[in-house]
């Protein structure tokens, strides 16, 4: 798993209903958090359905990017 294809391996994973596939999907983007892509990580995890990296991502929005409170 890399920066560069974890997301099409959760979007197959999801489709696949591996959840295990998707939990570690998840939890590498997690880790790999950075201001720079944590919006667009946002994004993507409401599209996936995926709640806890969502709600992970904007934690990490709200808390370095006061900014961008929405």
């Amino acid at each position: 798993m890399t920066d560069s294809n974890v997301e099409s391996l959760l979007v197959a994973a999801r489709l696949l209903q591996l959840t295990e596939v998707v939990s570690t999907c998840c939890a590498f983007l997690t880790a790999h958090l950075q201001p720079s892509n944590a919006l667009g990580i946002q994004r993507f995890a409401d599209f996936q359905g995926c709640t806890g990296l969502q709600d992970r991502a904007r934690a990490f929005v709200l808390v370095r990017q006061p900014a961008l409170r929405l």
